[in-house]
């Protein structure tokens, strides 16, 4: 396409040229749905390699981007979505406010374009699944894949949030894996945009299952609404089915059913589904916060296992003589007078003796001087 043809792709012409044929633009989607075949091209630059799937906001395609050579992914927005000036202009405000958030787990929009009527979005392509269809396939996550899932997921969101961009449609179909399990989360600033002609166009951009309370009260919703989401995400990765019901109930039989999920994400889980947003996390950054600081914790403990607990306890009472040894010799000051400096010198723990059931004390000395 040479450059004497070529749009600002966030800004394309508005109206149609004087004579031009008035088309009716849903017509006009339903009849490209059926011809938007292998090969096909769209606005003289993007080949159609495949299709790829049907949603609440329109089809998506995989094709081949003529100019740079390689694939990408094309959405043809439903009409009925950007049938005024004002939802168009509020949509590509907000996509170019998505187009900020530069992170290696979410999807990056590239450019808005319009082709027969049509507005169209073009975004990276990411090989592989959604994690609605993993669920499908392999049933309820093991805690620790579930744990490295959700971490990259949150952390592709809590980009997006300081960002100051609120998805509002969260759920496994808008997140893609590939084969490495890396994360890639889609759809940023689409949902926000569209909320408000929801009940003109009486269709729901979200999607019920996955909105936080206030959502369906009809609220806006910030972060807090998305960490609802990633709740409602996660604990369908550990249940393998969608939440159902009242999420304190869902929480209790979640335990029962996996009696192998450590304590501390059903208290994450509980947070996140709380109702009011107030007593959830303030974004998807606190989520991440919780979920490294326990990996930490918990990988400590699963490789030392109790005998960790009991060096925790000898580190501890170890502690408290030597307080108490410092707490003897400085009795005698007068009042007001200021202790000596102290040094106190900890060192690994070599075990020498015929008792090979202390060797384990060595290995947990010495992670804590790594």
């Amino acid at each position: 396409m040479s450059e004497g043809k070529r749009q600002d792709p966030l800004h394309p012409k508005k109206g149609s040229e004087p004579g031009a044929e008035v088309v009716d633009p849903t017509q006009t989607f339903f009849n490209l749905a059926q011809h938007l075949q292998p090969g096909s091209v769209i606005a003289d630059r993007y080949r159609i390699v495949e299709f790829l799937g049907i949603g609440g906001m329109g089809r998506v395609y995989r094709a081949n981007d003529l100019e740079l050579g390689q694939d990408i992914a094309l959405k043809l927005i439903r009409p009925e979505l950007l049938e005024d000036e004002d939802s168009t202009e509020r949509f590509k405000r907000e996509l170019i406010l998505a187009r900020q958030v530069s992170h290696r787990n979410v999807v990056r929009i590239h450019d808005l374009g319009e082709f027969e009527k049509l507005k169209y979005l073009t975004m990276s392509f990411v090989p592989g699944r959604t994690l609605k269809e993993e669920i499908r396939k392999s049933g309820p996550f093991e805690a620790e894949r579930a744990i490295g899932v959700m971490t990259q997921i949150c952390e592709g969101v809590d980009a997006a949030h300081r960002e100051g961009v609120i998805h509002r449609d969260l759920k496994p179909s808008n997140i893609l894996l590939d084969e490495q399990d890396r994360v890639y989360v889609t759809d940023f600033g689409i949902a926000r945009s569209l909320d408000s002609d929801l009940t003109r166009t009486g269709m729901a951009v979200g999607t019920p299952a996955y909105w936080a309370p206030e959502q369906a009260a009809g609220e806006s919703g910030g972060p807090a609404s998305d960490v609802y989401s990633l709740g409602v995400i996660f604990y369908e990765l550990l249940a393998g089915k969608p939440l159902r019901g009242p999420a304190a109930k869902a929480l209790r039989e979640l335990k029962q059913e996996r009696p192998d999920l450590p304590a501390f994400l059903l208290a994450l889980l509980t947070k996140c589904l709380a109702a009011e947003p107030d007593r959830r996390y303030e974004d998807a950054g606190g989520i991440v916060a919780d979920l490294q600081e326990r990996k930490v914790t918990e990988r400590f403990l699963d490789r030392w296992g109790k005998p960790a607990r009991g060096a925790a306890v000898l580190i501890l009472g170890v502690g408290a003589v030597l307080l108490g040894f410092l707490w003897l010799v400085g009795g005698g000051r007068s009042a007001g007078q200021p202790p000596d400096a102290y040094s106190v010198v900890v060192l690994p723990f070599d075990n020498q003796t015929s008792d090979a059931s202390f060797d384990w004390m060595e290995g947990a000395m010495a992670d804590l001087f790594d």
